[in-house]
């Protein structure tokens, strides 16, 4: 029990320590076979505002779980009760037969026997489920350690909300550079687009004057010419550097 529970505070760290959302299921699915020898772990969210739980696995190659959308509906799936309970559900003690197709495709994909579903909750908000695909194996050690899998649960719930939160920051931080970027640019951009219009303005002056040759004259056209092109491209330049921003 105590080797076990250092195992665990290991794998709490390294799962703490992940900065994006593929490397935290990449941990999660090792520290499941580390610590409850179970080799197949999927990870669903649950979207508030459709009332909808997806597939989420970001690991490559993608999952067809990931084509897996279930309705929040209490008795629809072992997934859809654990979202409104917002506790774990299992199939331990429902024969195959009596599962819902979604569980059952789920079991399918597993290559597995019994699901384990647990909440990832954010303060007992459920924003997602952990579902644990095991086979008859698995089963003899989890009696023994069943308990910390809730445990267990809640870190990668943390570390979720963590990459999510930093993700957001990096987003903001981003979202500020372009735009102190944009507005640099239309400074910049203002300041040339000055003497380029008092440029074409003498130029036009001249143009309209009967002292120059046609050679002269079409010197001129030539060189209005070029200052309209240099100021469209500013222009463009500053309107596909808006809409990257806008993108983003």
């Amino acid at each position: 029990e105590i080797h076990f529970c250092g195992i665990l505070e290991t794998v709490k760290g390294a799962l703490l320590s992940a900065t994006t959302e593929e490397q935290i299921q990449q941990e999660t699915q090792l520290s499941a076979a580390t610590l409850f020898d179970v080799e197949k772990t999927f990870f669903f969210t649950f979207d508030h505002s459709t009332n909808y739980i997806h597939g989420n696995q970001r690991t490559i190659p993608p999952s067809i779980i990931n084509d897996l959308s279930i309705r929040s509906e209490k008795g629809r799936s072992m997934l859809a009760n654990t979202v409104i309970s917002n506790d774990s559900h299992d199939t331990f003690n429902t024969s195959y037969d009596m599962l819902s197709i979604v569980d059952q495709e789920i079991l399918h994909q597993a290559s597995a026997q019994y699901l384990l579903c647990e909440p990832l909750t954010n303060n007992k908000k459920t924003f997602g489920v952990l579902v644990f695909a095991l086979n008859d194996k698995e089963m003899v050690q989890l009696p023994s350690t069943r308990k910390h899998v809730k445990d267990f649960t809640c870190t990668v719930s943390r570390a979720i909300l963590r990459a999510k939160h930093n993700t957001k920051q990096f987003d903001s931080m981003l979202h500020a550079e372009r735009s102190l970027y944009q507005t640099k640019l239309k400074r910049m951009t203002h300041e040339i687009n000055n003497p380029l219009s008092i440029a074409q303005n003498h130029l036009h002056i001249l143009s309209v004057s009967d002292q120059h040759s046609s050679q002269q004259r079409e010197s001129i056209q030539v060189i209005q010419e070029e200052i309209i092109r240099a100021s469209n491209l500013l222009k463009q330049h500053v309107d596909g550097s808006q809409s990257q921003t806008t993108k983003h």
